[in-house]
């Protein structure tokens, strides 16, 4: 059985998590579809590739301007 979780979260500085993700030795890849299922994968502005069966997909917030 597989599942997303969706967690919102604020990065200030994307640097910094890229530069955790390699001192974790996870790899980082932009615009990529994540690994995961069968037909489970979403888009990802960046995406943390994990050692397992399933990564992290990373989205910058999209904001809506209103008149």
């Amino acid at each position: 059985m597989s599942h997303f979780a969706t967690i919102t979260t604020l990065i200030k500085d994307i640097e910094a998590l890229r530069a955790a993700c390699a001192e974790m030795v996870l790899s980082w890849y932009r615009t990529l579809k994540p690994e995961g299922t069968g037909a489970n994968r979403h888009h990802g502005d960046h995406v943390i590739k994990l050692k397992g069966l399933y990564d992290i997909a990373v989205n910058r917030q999209r904001t809506v301007r209103s008149a």
